[in-house]
């Protein structure tokens, strides 16, 4: 048999496997058990120097795998930028979107759609510099359906954002949680947890039936139960090991706590996290610590002095656990004199003394001296003799 006759078979055999996986959007349906694929990261033509294909499909069976079966995901929206998200893209019909590369940091920002839950990879991401671009860069999401609640907040663990660690639910519902994503960054850990009711897993909560945040297995002080209502998002918290007073501010390089009970002075309770994008330059992140977080720091009653660049600032404000940052005063430099603050020995306490940080010189010594002065001219005057 000629050869021609031959290859004819075998490609009406594979054009026929190629179509088979690329079924619309609204195919998903007729396929509710996938079948694994021979290869799990498809292969693309190459594109233009300088360019990146992305490709949103939809995980039917959550397992991070692109199946056969397993359709792309039209219009959804993908911000491009590491510190604030530019040029949004969108996905046409088969999910894809082409991007065109910076040469330097990319970053890849899904926006969320709620009820979905990343399966391949965070929403958040940036692109690796020796990305191989015949690859397309890809995003798994798998629907949860929408009778399931968020839960959205800061995950603080001794008074600072946590680098690692794994928010989610406490028992008896701990294995109906679901971390969405965990964005870690210069502001903080902002986490997303997606946790599932009754009506889509069997021994999750009901409505009204309670959830306690967690991290790592360890609940968060305190522990605020939430009431499980499908359809919302919730703000909370992941808060462990102590809280701390937490605000954002321009040019606050350390805070002072003064425990007026004792008559100390701690230093070095704050941590201070610089934030990118479009903020004032010197915006940061102000953590002042709590004392449970680090000892002589931050308690209910003790008094903040924040200060910048080693001067302190007026007004002293109370420490208190939580975002401050709507309700702090104007700040300004202390009065004229010795400004510049001499802190004592790191891991010791100096004395709560106006004196000695920041008061006006004292001006009694110099008058006394210049009435002795004046007493004296006066004496010498009478006494000297006349012609």
């Amino acid at each position: 048999m000629p050869r021609a006759l031959i290859g004819l078979p075998v490609a009406m055999l594979v054009g026929g496997m190629v179509l088979a996986t690329r079924i619309p959007d609204g195919a998903s349906a007729a396929t509710p058990t996938p079948t694994p694929s021979a290869t799990s990261t498809p292969t693309a033509t190459p594109l233009p120097a300088g360019t990146l294909r992305i490709l949103v499909f939809n995980d039917l069976n959550g397992d991070g795998i692109r199946d056969s079966g397993e359709p792309g995901l039209a219009d959804w929206h993908i911000n491009q930028g590491c510190s604030d998200g530019i040029l949004p893209l969108t996905t046409d019909a088969s999910g894809e979107a082409i991007m065109r590369l910076s040469g330097g940091d990319d970053c890849l920002s899904l926006v969320r759609e709620f009820g979905w839950l990343p399966t391949r990879t965070n929403i958040n991401v940036r692109v690796p510099p020796d990305w191989d671009t015949a690859q397309p860069f890809i995003f798994g999401l798998h629907d949860l359906g929408r009778t399931v609640m968020e839960l959205r907040g800061e995950s603080i663990a001794g008074g600072v954002p946590m680098v690692q660690g794994v928010p989610g639910i406490e028992e008896p519902f701990r294995s109906c949680g679901h971390l969405f994503f965990e964005s870690v960054g210069p502001i903080g850990t902002y986490t997303v947890v997606v946790v599932e009711g009754a009506d889509t897993h069997a021994g999750c909560p009901r409505p009204g039936e309670s959830v306690v945040p967690s991290s790592d297995g360890v609940p968060p002080t305190p522990a605020p139960p939430v009431p499980f209502a499908p359809g919302t998002t919730v703000a909370t918290s992941w808060v462990s090991n102590g809280d701390s007073m937490r605000f954002f501010a321009a040019g606050i390089t350390d805070a002072w706590v003064l425990d007026q009970s004792a008559g100390r002075v701690t230093q070095h309770c704050a941590e201070v996290r610089g934030v990118e994008g479009f903020v004032p330059p010197g915006t940061a992140r102000v953590f002042v610590l709590s004392d449970r977080a680090r000892p002589g720091c931050g308690a209910p009653g003790r008094m903040v002095r924040l200060l910048r660049d080693g001067l302190a600032l007026e007004p002293a404000i109370e420490w208190r656990a939580g975002d401050v940052s709507q309700t702090l005063p104007r700040f300004e430099v202390r009065p004229p004199g010795d400004t510049r603050v001499s802190p004592p020995n790191a891991g010791t306490a100096g004395l709560l003394d106006a004196d000695r940080h920041g008061a006006r010189p004292n001006p009694w010594p110099l008058l006394c001296g210049a009435i002795v002065l004046a007493i004296l001219a006066l004496s010498l005057r009478v006494s000297a003799p006349r012609d």
